[in-house]
């Protein structure tokens, strides 16, 4: 996807304004900029090109000094809508995504399950030794979530996804099957107890897969997916639980 387009109004097949419409139209090119470069420089001309989404406008002739200059003026401030994007999108705690990068980046995977096939898992994890991280006590309640954050980034893939919604942690896993979904939960868990989390965390899982063998299939909704994974992670915890109560009565009997 290019950072900038520099277009003339005046081409073979799709004119300057044609261009602007098509890319304002597309999600994935609405970002763009676009500087148009072109002899018909008339007040009219300029105030249609603006208002069909050009983002800079440079009269012919011009030196290709300043046509640099404006494009790198469009490159600053494409990085600094990026930055400000990209912070919208974080957990302000712990530096992942959060509820709203976290459905945008499942909607995307969403998608591509539909439009190619193959798989996603989405996993939604609670662990309540992140409250008694290394340093906790020391720093706050808020360094075990960090913690477990940086965890995470360390043992997930390049092309994996994690954020943080409230007390909840979701792992967004492109291309993956319920037992790697599992493999991948246990590499989490070792990472874990080398860190000082303890002896086998405390961790409730609940992991969903939606995947389709024929696309394009109708998936369903980020909000639904999150719901199964929810459901799985209750049965999860309620297993643990009862696991733990059986346990202690054996040692008190």
């Amino acid at each position: 996807m290019p950072d900038v387009i520099l277009t003339d109004l005046e081409m073979p097949g799709m004119d300057g304004l044609d261009l602007l419409a098509a890319l304002r139209s597309r999600h994935e090119t609405r970002a763009v900029a676009a500087i148009v470069y072109s002899g018909r420089s008339t007040a009219s001309t300029v105030e249609q090109a603006f208002e069909w989404g050009a983002s800079d406008f440079v009269a012919k002739p011009t030196a290709l000094s300043e046509i640099v200059v404006r494009i790198r003026n469009q490159l600053r401030i494409a990085r600094t809508i990026a930055m400000l994007e990209d912070a919208c999108h974080r957990d302000v705690l712990t530096g992942l995504l959060n509820r709203q990068g976290a459905f945008e980046a499942m909607h995307r995977e969403l998608a591509r399950v539909a439009r190619n096939g193959g798989s996603v898992a989405v996993v939604l994890l609670a662990l309540e030794a992140a409250r008694r991280a290394p340093g906790a006590r020391v720093q706050g309640c808020a360094e075990g979530p960090r913690a477990f954050a940086r965890v995470l980034e360390r043992t997930l893939r390049a092309t994996d996804i994690a954020a943080c919604l409230d007390d909840r942690f979701v792992l967004v896993l492109p291309g993956t099957s319920h037992a790697e979904a599992l493999r991948a939960l246990d590499r989490v868990r070792e990472e874990l107890e080398a860190h000082g989390f303890g002896r086998s965390p405390e961790l409730s899982v609940g992991v969903t897969v939606v995947g389709v063998t024929e696309p394009p299939r109708p998936v369903p909704s980020p909000a639904r997916v999150l719901e199964w994974a929810e459901e799985a992670l209750e049965e999860d915890a309620d297993a643990r639980t009862t696991s733990r109560r059986e346990r202690l009565g054996r040692c008190s009997g």
